[in-house]
């Protein structure tokens, strides 16, 4: 049946019960009765018009009514029959009848409520049932069971013995018959519109839990595909990760499993879906396979990482002893290095079961290499650049604790550093202004949350909990009419949250909790005091970044909460954030073609300063201008990272152990006079980039150049 169809039943009980609130004193009453009533049956013929929920309550109100004056209505037609008023029980029927059409008319509004109730499917249904938080399907099937019961209850009403008794009815002046009909015709209706619903239903979650096994079986065998090419390199990751993908597998045979004892909610409906049923006790048997290859894949990649990690326990003896040599006699130190690099050669294979224990040992003998020829400057530099670059990634993402602790770990290996060189560092001032911005991020987030460790917490988290509560409540009690009530709960709730504003007067919560609270208790001026709100936060000097500033944030994001749609008001938030340094200031295109300007005059003076500190320092006062006019310039970081090297100390390039390989073999060619041969590898060196800064490589090149 469509909604029209329903809208229309609930239409012709609207009438039909009101049409019978009169006076039953006299007989001219029971004449008016009798066209009440042929006028209803025939509004049951009409079959158009619509009914307004609002006439619920009028509706069951005709119907009490009809139920009190039932018995005068049946002596006057008993004595219109020519038989003594009390002579049959049938008015008592009548009542009987009426009290089930007060449920009936209850039972419409249900339907109503929950046909037009929105379910909305998750984008991620596999996320959701793997997480338990699967509110669709739970919605789904609890719609599914609620119109299963209005069918059975209908259905019900349609067979009582009161209804049998008032379509048998020997009293044809009055067409009770017509009425039962009526009510058994509407009756008869509501158990189709319900069961064709509680089917659609059934079918709507049997295919959504059959599509998200097919779903949960892809993703699974996506992953273990992905494992089983993985280990072909990789075993020792491929170990470490399986668990966890035995794990997933075991809960998705678990939450499929699950799903089928649902749907045995619907088992009389069954064979509407019982093909999605069969489909998902494939997927559970292939689920189950994929366990079964997960198993025979952790076998073969314990056996391969085991042949990697004895090779690996092998070389590391010689590179321990490579690593004790690094603060002494250079010599011996890369004696240590070749034996472990020719040992390296010779085990190749056993290592490249795994290739990231290959690469940890590669990049063990060059680190060794680095360690050995390079001081600890270009370290620290790079160091205090990846945490700047961290603090700035995380503070403009908005973890701004996150962002504290990188910019705490910046300033204790700068303490160190300064230990280590037993002087002061000079002032970073990118690292300063970061810090500020930082700090006045921290500020203004202090306070839209209520703190666990607080002494206060326990006490504002209730009244918050008692708050919403209140307005819970409240909502309630205005739909069912109750507004009074409702009132006075929302002044309650109202005050609990004034209580927790003493405190926290930015409160996320308890701000957007306030603005609900406003919305329901006047829904006819909250729009102008939203307006009159949203108006007054526009003019608000962001930039000043004080306690009224950071309040009118506070107010600016729970407004957004509440209608982020409103016109200009994500223009506000963003023009405040960037007031008050939350987000970059856009670069514009003075600012960058500025900040490109004094780069290139950086530049120049770096080009011509060498070592001279006054030139550097030039270049360095031009680099944080132009950084402080466009904060992502990587080149302005690269010149300021150039100018502290140079300042620190000399920087060094250490060869690669595989460029250290060919750079031994092209020195031992020169010495053995394969001049051309020496030449070939060089050349291979130099399209490395990075070796165009190593000087052994073109001290060698040279010596090649001149003998040719």
């Amino acid at each position: 049946m469509s909604g029209k169809k329903l809208f229309f039943i609930q239409l012709i009980f609207a009438f039909f019960f009101t049409s019978f609130s009169y006076s039953v004193t006299e007989k001219e009453a029971v004449a008016q009765a009798e066209k009440n009533i042929e006028k209803a049956v025939s509004l049951l013929e009409m079959d158009k018009g619509w009914f307004k929920k609002e006439n619920y309550s009028a509706a069951k109100a005709a119907v009490f009514e009809i139920k009190n004056n039932a018995q005068i209505l049946w002596d006057f037609s008993l004595q219109d029959n020519g038989q003594n008023p009390g002579s049959t029980n049938e008015s008592e029927n009548m009542v009987y009848v009426c009290e089930d059409a007060v449920k009936f008319i209850d039972m419409l509004s249900l339907i109503d409520k929950e046909t037009v109730q929105i379910k909305k499917r998750p984008s991620d249904s596999v996320a959701a049932m793997r997480k338990k938080s699967d509110a669709y399907s739970a919605a789904l099937v609890t719609s599914a069971k609620n119109f299963s019961s209005y069918g059975r209850t209908s259905a019900a009403w349609k067979k009582s013995s009161a209804m049998k008794v008032l379509e048998r009815s020997s009293l044809i002046k009055y067409p009770w018959k017509k009425f039962a009909d009526a009510f058994s015709k509407n009756c008869t209706a509501v158990e189709n519109l319900c069961t064709k619903k509680a089917i659609s239903l059934w079918v709507e979650v049997s295919l959504y839990y059959s599509q998200t096994a097919e779903q949960m079986l892809s993703l699974d065998s996506e992953n273990l595909d992905s494992a089983e090419e993985k280990a072909k390199s990789h075993p020792g990751q491929v170990l470490k990760e399986n668990p966890a993908e035995k794990e997933n597998i075991a809960q998705d045979i678990a939450v499929l499993k699950e799903s089928k004892l649902r749907l045995n909610d619907g088992y009389i409906y069954r064979a509407n879906f019982i093909a999605q049923q069969e489909n998902i006790d494939r997927t559970i048997s292939e689920l189950q396979k994929l366990n079964s290859r997960l198993d025979s894949l952790q076998d073969k990649s314990e056996q391969q990482f085991i042949k990697a990690s004895i090779a690996e326990k092998e070389i590391s003896s010689e590179l321990n002893s490579a690593e004790k040599n690094i603060g002494g006699d250079l010599e011996s130190s890369l004696k240590n290095i070749v034996r472990a690099q020719n040992l390296f050669s010779q085990i190749y294979d056993e290592l490249n079961n795994d290739a990231d224990i290959l690469k940890s040992v590669r990049d063990r003998i060059d680190s060794i290499r680095d360690r050995t020829v390079k001081t600890q400057t270009p370290v620290f530099l790079s160091n205090m650049r990846s945490l700047k670059n961290s603090a700035r990634l995380a503070y403009y993402a908005g973890n701004f604790e996150k962002a504290v602790d990188f910019l705490f770990e910046a300033d204790t290996q700068r303490n160190l550093w300064s230990k280590l060189v037993d002087s002061e560092i000079e002032t970073d001032r990118e690292l300063e202004r970061l810090k500020d911005f930082t700090n006045t991020a921290i500020a203004i987030k202090e306070g839209r949350e209520i703190k666990s460790y607080d002494p206060k917490a326990p006490e504002m988290l209730k009244n918050l909990s008692e708050a919403k509560a209140g307005f819970e409540k409240a909502e309630y009690l205005i739909s069912v009419g109750n507004e009074k009530e409702a009132g006075e709960i929302l002044t309650e709730a109202k005050k609990r949250i004034n209580q927790i504003k003493i405190y926290y007067p930015r409160n996320r919560d308890a701000g957007i909790l306030s603005l609900k609270i406003d919305r329901l208790a006047a829904p006819g001026t909250f729009s102008e005091v939203f307006k009159a709100k949203a108006d007054t936060l526009v003019k608000t000097d962001y930039s000043a970044n004080d306690t009224a500033a950071r309040q009118s944030y506070s107010d600016l994001m729970d407004l957004q909460e509440i209608n982020p749609e409103y016109p200009g008001l994500a223009e506000t938030v963003v023009r405040a954030e960037i007031e008050m340094n939350l987000r970059p200031r856009p670069v514009s295109k003075k600012s960058a073609e500025k900040a490109e300007l004094l780069l290139i005059e950086a530049e120049t003076l770096l080009k011509q300063a060498g070592r001279d500190e006054i030139k550097l320092e030039a270049a360095r006062d031009k680099a944080e201008e132009a950084q402080s006019l466009n904060s992502e310039s990587k080149k302005a970081a690269r010149i300021l990272d150039e100018i502290a090297l140079r300042t620190g100390s000399d920087s060094a390039v250490t060869l690669s152990a595989k460029d250290e390989d060919i750079y031994q073999a092209a020195l031992k060619d020169l010495r053995n006079g394969n001049i051309i041969e020496a030449s070939i590898k060089v050349s291979a060196l130099l399209e490395n980039n990075g070796n165009l800064q190593s000087a052994k490589v073109i001290r060698l090149k040279k010596r090649i150049e001149a003998q040719i």
